[in-house]
């Protein structure tokens, strides 16, 4: 015989459909993105990983000033090394962009076609993704570079250059104004050979790890400058008079046109691990991660806590139900299994929903993200068990749990409570004596009392959602005030990064000192600026450099990430080094652009033992006449706010993602909470029709009294949720490289009180239809 209280399963999804359909919806929006998300993530970080040999990426490059000889291509192969030439030259791309374009790669460094074909023809030209796309190029669009015009056959991403950076020491890639571009032969030498570079890339012969291919770079790098000392000593016998103007005028600075007849001098060298335009992407690609994995774990709370509540009014609506059924045989083992339906199907078809969304729309829209940021090679979806796991069954599972805790230890009460619906052990109290009120005033304040338990479970829901929405509005006010801060931090108009010392004739430039250190915390590995500068230095006119030695000024964004104080001391390491130094904090210095210690020159020198000719730049507020080939990079206004336009670029559409999301959130879980409340007074609301109340009147009474809890809940709570939000914030930013302040804009705290008052005025004019639907012969079958 089939169990006849299955027959009430669809009464009871009926009458509680507007409940489940929000339960529903909460749970597959919580799968369906953070599922979404976690696959695409797992799915490009592999992506990533695999171009390394699917592409054939280099093992590091060096540039030379002219083309090498073949004895010295045959003398660097000799360390166990394959030499590829990869020259290429910068031109303007629709007279206001850089273009680099290459020619068509075979061995190394290959690119990946995304869409169309490579070119084949000299008037044919494939180019970077991303940059064609910041730039509304299409497949089959005619383009104009330097002087020539060339048909887009394709784009592609080039391996050596998912994160678009023009000179590897610029402090932020930027693909709208640097692309990158492969043209046939024929292509290639329509575009002249004026500005053309000579690279070369290495790839080892034999695996190796990143301290010995930094090594293996050391060791080219030393046969190259002999290589270059033996050159130039045979042309000194030659031209010495040339020479020596030549030397003279590059070390002032000076624009001689020479080319060094051909001595094979080393430019530039910069081993794998230490290429931005290769490692950047992989080191960003998962940082989401973190911020995902917090936004997922607030919402299974919040999950959890839903149900709980759910649950427990299910059990408060049905106990005369369950009295008549417990009183007429049926096991508590039974009615748990059946007050466990409908929560398990609805969180089951929420999940497969939210995965099959996850997995196709959301999987896509996260992608998306990355592409919009990175040159990223084609990605195959990995089916991410963790992802799964954490969003899936996880949740599910700790549902379950809560839903069966809740009914084992409610149905622990005799028949005759639940008869009689007194679900709590301890009896009643006395009832508060009221002082003399308006009569409604004085029934609100009733309606609150009785039903406290319940309000409380508003108040806490109403502080969740405001955490969730609090999260999704700060993002972007803390990326803008971020870019003031970095825009504040400009030492000078231009910081010139050099390759070799020069003397600058320029009035004003100011020489410092550079070097870059690591730290480590339990997450990461991380890197810090020392900067050495000119004692009472014309630029960081309010930087007060301590004289003693082992004593620096460390960045105010330094001191803040990892809660240091003046007297603190810190261990910095030397990348692929044992060496360590110790420094004493003497105070700090607003500086947003990274984390930065500052010391004297002079005792920057003698820490790091540097000759003080060897200084590393310039700062100037004026542009200085110094050698390009000199010149490492130049750091303006404009790259500072690449800095945080490229934050935006990658982050922004996340950010606004997780804003809409979480407002929809908040609406959902509010609805929930509220409609708990007035389905618990049912039968009041009941009474009150019977004696003469509208539907309105009825309502109102209820809905005023949840106005008043929720209206105190968020003046109270809007301030607490701030303070545990900038906790969470802390913890996700000691995982990531860098530092973003935590800062709430002044108009945040209103929007959200504003925003819950609206969104609780919207949902009460909902509640209304549901108190129309309260008949009047609800009070009349419950009373006792």
């Amino acid at each position: 015989m089939k169990n006849p209280m299955r027959k009430r399963l669809p009464r009871e999804l009926r009458q509680d459909m507007g409940k489940y359909i929000v339960l529903f919806l909460f749970l597959s929006m919580m799968i369906s993105l953070c599922s979404g998300f976690l696959v695409a993530d797992l799915s490009m970080s592999k992506a990533y990983d695999e171009s390394f040999q699917k592409y054939n990426i280099e093992d590091g490059h060096l540039e030379l000033e002219t083309k090498a000889s073949d004895s010295l291509v045959e003398m660097l192969e000799e360390e166990d090394v394959t030499i590829y030439p990869l020259f290429f030259k910068d031109r303007t791309f629709q007279g206001k962009r850089t273009l680099r374009v290459f020619k068509n790669r075979a061995e190394v460094n290959l690119a990946d076609i995304m869409e169309g074909r490579l070119p084949e023809s000299a008037d044919e030209i494939a180019l970077d993704r991303l940059f064609a796309l910041k730039n509304g190029v299409k497949t089959g669009d005619t383009v104009k570079v330097s002087k020539q015009q060339y048909k887009v056959t394709g784009l592609v991403a080039l391996s050596d250059y998912s994160a678009l950076f023009e000179n590897n020491a610029d402090s932020m890639f930027d693909a709208t104004h640097f692309g990158v571009s492969v043209v046939t032969d024929e292509g290639y030498d329509r575009l002249g050979d004026d500005g053309e570079r000579y690279r070369y890339v290495w790839k080892n012969n034999k695996p190796l790890t990143e301290k010995e291919n930094q090594d293996k770079a050391e060791v080219l790098m030393d046969i190259i400058n002999e290589n270059a000392e033996a050159e130039f000593d045979k042309l000194w016998l030659q031209h010495p008079a040339y020479l020596m103007e030549m030397g003279l005028s590059m070390l002032t600075g000076g624009e001689l046109d020479v080319s060094f007849a051909g001595v094979s001098s080393l430019t530039d060298l910069v081993p794998r691990a230490a290429n931005q335009a290769i490692m950047f992407t992989g080191e960003d690609v998962g940082r989401d991660r973190v911020m995902i994995l917090i936004l997922l774990y607030i919402l299974i709370t919040i999950i959890a806590f839903v149900f709980a509540v759910t649950t427990r009014s299910t059990l408060e609506q049905e106990a005369g139900t369950i009295g008549t059924l417990l009183a007429s045989g049926y096991r508590r083992t039974e009615l748990v299994r059946h007050y466990l339906i409908l929560p398990t199907i609805v969180m089951l078809v929420a999940a497969l929903v939210g995965n099959i969304l996850g997995y196709t729309y959301f999987k896509g829209t996260m992608a998306g993200l990355y592409y919009n940021s990175y040159s990223l090679p084609t990605y195959t979806t990995i089916w991410n068990a963790d992802a799964f796991l954490i969003t899936t069954l996880g949740p599910c599972f700790l549902i379950t749990v809560i839903n069966l805790v809740v009914l084992l230890w409610t149905l622990r009460l005799s028949p005759l409570q639940f008869l009689r619906h007194e679900l709590k052990r301890r009896k009643h109290a006395r009832a508060v004596r009221l002082p003399l009120l308006p009569f409604m005033t004085r029934f609100r304040i009733r309606v609150i009392l009785q039903n406290k338990t319940g309000f409380l479970i508003l108040a806490l829901g109403v502080l969740l959602s405001s955490f969730l929405l609090l999260f999704g509005l700060i993002l972007d006010p803390i990326l803008n005030h971020f870019a003031e801060e970095i825009d504040q931090s400009m030492i000078a108009e231009y910081q010139y990064v050099l390759k070799a010392p020069v003397i600058a004739k320029t009035e004003g430039a100011e020489r410092y000192y550079l070097e870059t250190l690591e730290m480590e915390n339990p997450y990461i590995t991380e890197e810090v600026m020392v900067y050495g500068i000119q004692h009472d230095s014309r630029y960081l006119t309010d930087l007060d450099l301590p004289a003693a030695k082992g004593e620096v000024i460390a960045s105010d964004s330094y001191m803040a990430k990892y809660k240091l104080s003046v007297g603190d001391r810190i261990e910095l390491k030397k990348k692929y080094s044992s060496d360590t130094y110790r420094f004493t904090i003497a105070g700090s210095y607003p500086y947003a652009a990274g984390l930065t210690v500052f010391m004297d020159s002079k005792a920057f020198c003698d820490v790091f033992e540097v000759d003080r000719s060897e200084f590393t730049g310039y700062f100037s507020n004026e542009e200085l006449e110094i050698r390009e080939a000199l010149v490492a990079s130049v750091i303006t206004r404009d790259d500072l706010h690449k800095i945080s336009s490229q934050l935006h670029d990658s982050m922004g559409d996340m950010f606004q993602f997780i804003e809409v999301f979480a407002i929809i959130l908040y609406l959902l879980l509010m609805y929930l909470l509220a409609r708990l409340i007035l389905d618990k007074n049912r039968d009041s609301i009941s009474m009150l029709k019977i004696l003469g109340y509208s539907d309105r009147e009825a309502g109102s009474l209820y809905n005023s009294a949840t106005f008043i809890v929720v209206i105190v809940t968020l003046l109270l709570g809007t301030p607490l949720t701030i303070v545990i939000l900038g906790k969470v914030w802390e913890l996700y930013l000691i995982q990531m490289h860098g530092w973003l302040e935590y800062y709430i804009a002044p108009w945040i705290p209103p929007v959200m009180i504003v925003a819950g008052i609206l969104s609780y005025y919207l949902i009460s004019r909902v509640l209304l239809w549901r108190v129309r639907k309260i008949p009047l012969s609800a009070a009349l079958k419950n009373m006792e």
